[in-house]
């Protein structure tokens, strides 16, 4: 039983883990992409 508890709290640790890395690969990426359409479109950004 205590084995089922342990395995159900690393699961949830590991999933938002999973979650955080996510965020911030979308975050990541969404930088870039704003940076890019910057640049394309010459906002007077350096």
């Amino acid at each position: 039983m205590m084995f089922l508890l342990w395995l159900g709290r690393s699961m949830f640790f590991y999933e938002s883990s999973l979650h955080k890395f996510h965020n911030l690969l979308i975050a990541i990426f969404t930088e870039c992409e704003f940076a890019y359409l910057v640049r394309e479109n010459n906002v007077g950004f350096p």
